[in-house]
């Protein structure tokens, strides 16, 4: 067993029972009501790692910046709201974020020098290109549905982690996929619809960065596709907005919403832990 119920307790159901909360009493109240998922993603994770002990408060590898960009991602975030601020405003803060991301989550090792800039510009620019896509479209994908994905998402890419040879990087993501799950939950129990839009900069900080530590660090035969495939599945929703698929019965949208980001997830899963020895199932 991977995972003992210790973990299970402090990694997930804490994180997911505080997220709900943080989210529940944000949602109704007037100052908190937009920053809510921001928040309550920020809290889960925090929790999590630090109960969890699965890194030290001063970073001694690259992997360990992770919280502490989660936490900038979590101070700049209510700062994207769309009524406060101009495109290009957004365009600039999400940017110098995901320098810092690329700067500290690329390896110093000297076995990278000679494509370290190219780490840099991969990472950076395609952690900057998911969450200006994907902050326009939280704010039109209201409801529990979008968040539930999201967290989906986070699930297949910690599958994928695992399957890359390492369990901790695993629980990473995880811990952010319960913050979802848990502003989920809260929107399905209390029938609320609200965006998580601000929150797009904590999730973009955990998927992109934790797919590219997952796939610098393996040695495993997982394919480059499985990587790549949860960062670009939720994307597909973007699909679902335009005619004539955005005036299908609601029904029928939630089912093609679903359709476009579980296949993808399940295709990047399989593909993983085919990847697999046999002897490690």
């Amino acid at each position: 067993m991977p995972f003992t119920l210790r973990d299970i307790v402090l990694g997930g159901v804490l994180p997911f029972l505080a997220s709900g909360l943080v989210f529940f009493f944000l949602q109704n109240n007037q100052f908190g009501r937009r920053r809510a998922a921001c928040y309550a993603v920020g809290v889960g994770f925090v929790l999590g790692y630090f109960l969890l002990g699965l890194g030290p408060l001063v970073p001694t590898q690259h992997w360990h910046w992770l919280p502490h960009l989660l936490v900038l991602a979590g101070l700049f975030g209510p700062l994207l709201d769309r009524e406060q601020s101009h495109w290009i405003d957004r365009a600039l803060l999400c940017g110098i974020h995901c320098v810092f991301l690329a700067f500290l989550l690329v390896p110093a090792w000297p076995t990278l020098d000679e494509v370290r800039v190219r780490h840099w510009l991969y990472l950076g620019a395609g952690a900057w290109a998911w969450m200006m896509l994907m902050l326009p479209l939280a704010r039109i994908q209201l409801g529990p549905l979008f968040a539930l994905l999201l967290g989906a998402t986070l699930v297949s890419a910690g599958v994928v982690a695992a399957a890359s040879g390492s369990l901790r990087f695993m629980q990473l993501v995880t811990l952010a996929a319960t913050g979802l799950f848990g502003c989920g939950a809260t929107m399905l129990i209390f029938h609320k619809k609200a965006s998580i839009d601000l929150g797009i900069p904590l999730i973009a900080t955990v998927l992109c960065g934790l797919l590219y530590v997952a796939r610098v660090n393996s040695f495993s035969e997982v394919p480059l596709y499985s990587y790549w495939l949860p960062a670009v599945a939720p994307l597909a929703l973007w699909l679902t907005t335009f005619k004539p698929l955005a005036k299908m019965d609601p029904r029928g949208v939630g089912c093609l919403r679903l359709a476009v980001v579980l296949i993808p997830l399940g295709i990047a899963v399989y593909s993983a832990l085919a990847a697999m020895p046999t002897e490690e199932w």
